[in-house]
């Protein structure tokens, strides 16, 4: 990422550092299926949204790239769909 992208993700307020403010950290992808909801933060497009379990399925709520929450049969599907590599963010 270029300074100039980053600098733009801060003043556009998608900085992952803003998640702190919510009593937010980065934490591993165990601690994210243990708890059953946190965020996503692809750091690269500057683009977060939700994940939870609901159900015992997995629900995407990215409304930038969904038009309604999106459900998976397991955390498996989720991260290889839409995870990916991008930080984890958990309470």
């Amino acid at each position: 990422m270029t300074p100039k992208d980053a600098q733009e993700l801060v003043l556009s307020g998608n900085d992952p550092s803003a998640l702190s403010l919510y009593g937010m950290r980065e934490g591993s992808e165990k601690e994210l299926r243990d708890k059953g909801m946190g965020i996503v933060a692809n750091v690269n497009t500057g683009h977060f949204f939700t994940v939870r379990r609901e159900n015992g399925k997995w629900t995407s709520y990215d409304s930038y790239n969904h038009s309604a929450p999106k459900r998976y049969n397991s955390f498996h599907d989720l991260r290889n769909a839409e995870i990916g590599n991008s930080p984890l963010y958990v309470m």
